[in-house]
């Protein structure tokens, strides 16, 4: 993941040190998202206020949720009641001792041959990572 260039949302800035090939977005990230997903599917890694934030904005249509059999018992939920309208679970697979599953929707307008670019914060280290996908219109 070092290695893929990365457009993070912060605000306290990046450590080049730590996050090699990362720039900061500057700006409002909505509507950095705005004007990147017509050319390419935008990743977010981590930040569920960024994430709550693209929902609202009705920017995503696919959820990959990576889950660790972990009971914290309490935290801020990614889906405050159920799962979104027009969301289908396609899959759901182990992976080591964790699970993905993914929940998509589709649109008329999806576009499969744009390339997967990573946005976002780094998940704090010892938490569940999920990531959420914002597609182009």
């Amino acid at each position: 993941m070092n290695s893929v260039p990365k457009r993070v949302a912060t605000r306290t800035g990046i450590d080049p040190a730590s996050w090699p090939n990362s720039e900061a977005i500057s700006g409002d990230p909505l509507a950095w998202v705005t004007s990147e997903r017509t050319a390419r599917d935008i990743v977010v890694i981590g930040s569920l206020s960024l994430v709550h934030a693209l929902a609202e904005a009705d920017m995503v249509d696919e959820y990959r949720i990576i889950t660790f059999p972990t009971i914290a018992g309490q935290g801020d939920r990614l889906f405050t009641t159920t799962t979104p309208a027009n969301f289908s679970f396609t899959a759901i697979e182990p992976a080591g001792p964790a699970a993905l599953t993914t929940l998509r929707r589709e649109r008329d307008a999806d576009r499969p041959d744009r390339e997967a670019v990573p946005s976002g914060v780094a998940q704090p280290e010892g938490q569940a990572a999920g990531q959420q996908r914002a597609c182009g219109p």
